[in-house]
This record gives C-alpha cells, structure tokens and sequence, in this order.
C-alpha cells in the first residue's frame, strides 16, 4: 500500500524524506503545547519516473520527493484560514511536472493538490534587469505567470518550466513605482534555458495619465496602447471606463488597439488626442460592437468526409473530427496534414470527440454504447460500455472524463476501472426540470464542454436548450442558461424557435453542440436552424453565421447544413462539423 510522505524541515532549506515521527520530535512537533489547530498540504502525484523534483508551498516550505512517490505531504502544517500555493520549484531529470488545484485557503488538511508529470525535457525563461531602483514590477509569463522582481534586482528566472518546443512571451504585468520598464527580447521557442530576456527600466519623468470611456465591451481581450516604448493596457469586460497611467512628460501619444476583444471590434473616437502629451488626457473614448465572422471550409486532403459530427481542438491547434459516416476520426493540422488518429480502432458511428492537455483523445463511439481512449501513444482502450447512445464526451482540467449519455437522458462521469457515476438527469426522466442532480432532467443531450471556472454546459437538444451544471461533483446545480423560451423547469420541453435575446428568452432549434472559449464566452451549434450561435457570459444570445439570420442580427450569412459539433481553439477560432454538408468549417472573427 502507497503511503503519503511527509517531511518536515528541522534547520535544511530542501526537506529530505525522513521518518515524520522523528522529525516531529526533533523539531519539537507534537501533541500538547497549547498551539492552535493546524494543518496539513499535500496531495497525489502521477507519472513521476526519475528523481530531483522539488515541490515548495508558498515559495518557501520545500520538500523533495523521490522517484516514484504517489504521494506527497509539505512539512510545515498551515493553520485555518491561511493561504497555501504549491509550485514546482525544481523539475526531475528528463521530465516536466504540472501542479492543477495547487492553490486555495486552508479550511481543513489539504489532500487535493494534484501533480502530474510527463517525460520531456523542460527549460527556465530568465534574463537581466537593469535600472530597477523600485519596488512592484510584476513580471508576466505567457499571460498567466506573474513573477514578482524586487528593487535593484539584475537578474530574474521565472519558476514555471516550459517543455522544449513551447513558446513564450515574457510582459510587463505591473510597472514599478515612478518607473517605466520595457521588455526586449521576450517572445520565441524553448530550446534550452532562457536567459536572454531584458527588461531595462528608467525613472519617469513628470507623468500625466490617459483615460477615457467605453461602449458596448462584453468580452476580454482587449489591449490598448498608448505610445510605442508603452506596455499595453488590458482591459476587463463590461468595463465603461479606462485610466493608463504614468505617462513620461514629452511623450507622442495616440490611442490604439494592440488586440480586439474576443469577438467583437472596438474603434477609437475619431476625435481622439494625437500628439506631444503635457496634462493629463480625460476623453480618449472607443467604442465596441461585435465582429464580423469570416467562414471557410478546412481542407480535409485526400479523406472525403461523410457526415462529420463532433470536433476538439488540442493546445497545438490540430483538429480532431469524429466522421461519423466513415466510423473513423481524423487529425488535421494547422499546416493541412490529415491522418486517421487509432487506424487498428472500429468504431460505430462515433459522434463525439475530446481531447487532454496531454493530447489523449475520447470519442463517444454512439452505436456501440461506449466512450474508447486513443492515448497519445496510439493505443486504443474502451473506458465505459453500456451506455445508451452517447453522442457527448468532455474532459475538465482534472483529466476526468464527462459523458452525455444521450439515449438515457443523463450526464455521467466515469471514475477509475470504467465505473459510471450519474451527476445529473436520470434514466427513464424526460423534461426540462432545474434542480441539483439526479432531481434535473434532460431530453436528449448531446454535447458538452467546460469552462475555466469547472462549469460543465450541456446542449440539450429536444430541449431547445443550453443547460449549465455548476458545482460538478458536489451539488451538481443545474440551470437553463439560455434558451427554451422560458418554458423549461417542468415536464414539458423547451420552446424551440429562432430569436436571439438574453438567458431563456433566446430560442434555439435542436442544439447540438457546445464549446467555451478562452474568454467564457458560449458557442452553440444550433442544428435545426443552421446556425452558429454566441452566448456571452452576462447569457446575451447572438448568431454568429447562419444560413439565414434572426431579425435584427448583424451576423455573417452562410450556408450550413446541419452544424453539428464545434469546438474553439486558443485564439477564439471555431471549428464546426458541418454534417450535412460533409465538411469542416472554420469561423475566425
């Protein structure tokens, strides 16, 4: 039986794995003492095959763990109501670890925290600083790690690792006090460890600051600038207002947009400043409206398609399409290849199609009653059978896989040996009822996808509805998010129709499919109306591209045939299984 290691550090900085008794009376641990009540970090550990990983908590408690381990605990017991952030300080030899639920604040011992590796050489992304004479630069790597660099600092190395072959982009996330800092050098490819990176920073001269307001942002990604040695200024959605500051006196400035908003188009006020700045500038407005969808066909090479159903989209950009005619699924690259993904693999009419970070791919094999694995070493396994026409698959950030268990009206898990769990609807239950659960009901689901925050959406299709499962594993809370004309929380379905609107007022035709971009925002294959459609997350429905647009829809016209499945890439780039029409569409706005 695997047991979890615990360390506790005595007077070394790295914790050795000792036994925790012992450390326990050499430190003085122990029951008695009139401590207050603390507690444990740790969690379970995957994959680990070689030795030199070092784990720290907070970015200083360090523990190492061995080759091999399962488990791990963190020496240092955290009291209630503290914060705890567990990081990979030093990767094993040859392969790259990844920590998900590394963070949270402790309520009781913390046994969550999940570490997986994978074999893979992995590099620091580092490089000099110079002029820093100020606290609070904030330093950014590949938008998501901030690292924090201290007054007088010349050097500094980011402690996530990043596989060989990855890119990155090293940004200003906060500037230090009265200082300006630009960063030189700070986008390119993993090859070895990063040290070239710089970051030279000045002291401002008298600043002025730049603000202005907003109309019509309900999407992220907007970055604006305001002169070219600038850092750009990324801005929330729903936000009517903006405020750049700590602008050099002197400067040439001029309002402009480094990245749209996902999804949607801004334009500067024409009568915006441009010129040499000496006050502060209080009306630089823009304003916002959606994008205008462009559609072409992916070129599927010398694989003739024959109504293609699900599609995934992996971090690489590749497309994974479940061709539900030719029983088989295919890869395409951004670069045009297509090859058959687990070619010795027989499927019947498989519909849906998932893909891991680690590039393992889950296809909902609907005429045989079973949800088959293709690892990303090409070998094919059956992970649940008995099923009832599942045409659905997903997989959260966990690496748990979620099935729409369509003939039975259920949203399934499957946990370890192929077992399956019912998180919401009930075999047997048609309707459209809310509620947590096996208390919810479903009328033919039939794709589902996650968000960032862990929601699962579910397209249910006789329901005219898009359903949104929040709590997944504990309440299992499940909602009508958009669609039905209101008419869903009873027995009767949802209204169908076509209307774009807000929440339940929208109407929907036979929707079967559903995907969740970067920025939260909902996209809908909506079948029977031949049309894309967009759920923003404040539930503001719109059309996208369709064969004939709704009144007052501003979207694109296209021909399409039954859209079935769809997935978006990291970019906000959709992919549509346009069954009918026996291709694969791609939608970039």
């Amino acid at each position: 039986m695997n047991r979890p290691i615990r360390v506790r550090r005595c007077a070394a900085s790295v914790g050795f794995l000792v036994l925790a008794a012992g450390c326990l009376a050499g430190c003085g641990g122990g029951a008695g003492g009139g401590f207050s009540a603390t507690h444990t970090i740790g969690g379970s550990i995957s994959g680990l095959a070689s030795s030199g990983l070092v784990l720290t908590d907070n970015g200083a408690d360090s523990l190492m763990v061995p080759s091999g381990a399962m488990t791990f605990t963190f020496a240092q017991a955290l009291t209630a109501g503290a914060t705890y952030d567990v990081a990979v300080a030093t990767q094993p030899s040859g392969e790259t670890c990844a920590v998900t639920a590394g963070s949270g604040t402790v309520t009781g011992n913390v046994t969550t925290v999940s570490v997986t590796c994978v074999a893979g050489a992995s590099y620091t992304v580092g490089g000099t600083v110079s002029g820093l004479t100020a606290s609070g630069l904030v330093l950014q790597l590949n938008g998501a790690n901030n690292l924090s660099v201290a007054s007088g600092a010349s050097t500094f190395t980011f402690p996530t690792a990043l596989r060989s072959g990855a890119a990155y982009t090293v940004t200003e996330e906060a500037p230090p006090s009265g200082e300006a800092c630009t960063v030189a050098s700070g986008t390119a490819t993993v090859t070895a460890n990063v040290t070239n990176v710089r970051v030279t920073c000045s002291a401002l001269a008298t600043a002025y600051t730049i603000s202005g307001s907003i109309s019509g942002l309900t999407a992220l990604g907007l970055h604006l600038q305001f002169y070219s040695a600038g850092q750009s200024l990324a801005v929330a959605s729903g936000a009517t207002t903006y405020a750049y500051t700590e602008v050099p006196s002197g400067t040439n400035v001029a309002l402009s947009i480094v990245t749209q908003p996902d999804w949607q188009t801004c334009t500067p006020s024409s009568s915006n400043y441009s010129g040499v700045i000496n006050a502060d500038l209080t009306s630089e407005n823009l304003a916002c409206a959606a994008a205008t969808a462009t559609v072409q066909t992916v070129n599927a090479g010398n694989f003739p398609l024959s109504d293609p159903t699900g599609v995934a989209v992996d971090s690489q950009g590749d497309v994974y399409v479940a061709d539900t005619g030719g029983n088989e699924i295919l890869e395409i690259t951004p670069s045009g290849n297509v090859t058959q993904v687990g070619v010795s693999a027989t499927f019947n009419r498989p519909t849906g199609v998932a893909v891991d970070a680690f590039g393992n791919v889950y296809v909902a094999d609907t005429g045989d009653n079973e949800i088959r694995e293709i690892t990303s070493a090409g070998t094919l396994q059956t992970l649940a059978s008995g099923l009832r026409g599942p045409q659905g698959v997903a997989v959260d950030s966990s690496g748990n896989v979620f099935v729409a268990d369509t003939g039975n009206n259920e949203i399934d898990e499957i946990g370890p040996g192929g077992t399956l769990s019912v998180i919401a609807g009930s075999a047997g239950l048609i309707g459209c009822m809310d509620g947590n659960g096996t208390a919810a009901s479903f009328d033919e689901p039939t794709s589902l996808a996650f968000d960032s925050s862990g929601n699962l959406y579910v397209a249910d299709r006789n329901n005219n509805a898009i359903r949104r499962i929040t709590s997944v594993g504990s309440s299992d809370t499940v909602t009508t998010w958009a669609g039905g004309g209101g008419a869903c929380g009873g027995s009767s379905p949802g209204a169908g129709g076509y209307q774009d609107g807000t929440g339940t007022n929208a109407l929907f035709l036979g929707p079967t499919g559903v995907t969740v971009d970067a920025a939260g925002n909902v996209f809908v294959a909506d079948s029977g109306n031949d049309a894309i459609r967009e759920i923003t997350p404040a539930a503001v429905v719109t059309t996208v591209a369709a064969l004939t647009l709704p009144s007052g829809s501003t979207g694109t016209t296209y021909a399409f045939s039954h859209p079935f499945g769809i997935a978006s890439d990291a970019v906000s780039n959709l992919y549509v299984g346009d069954s009918y029409n026996n291709r694969i569409e791609e939608i970039s706005p």
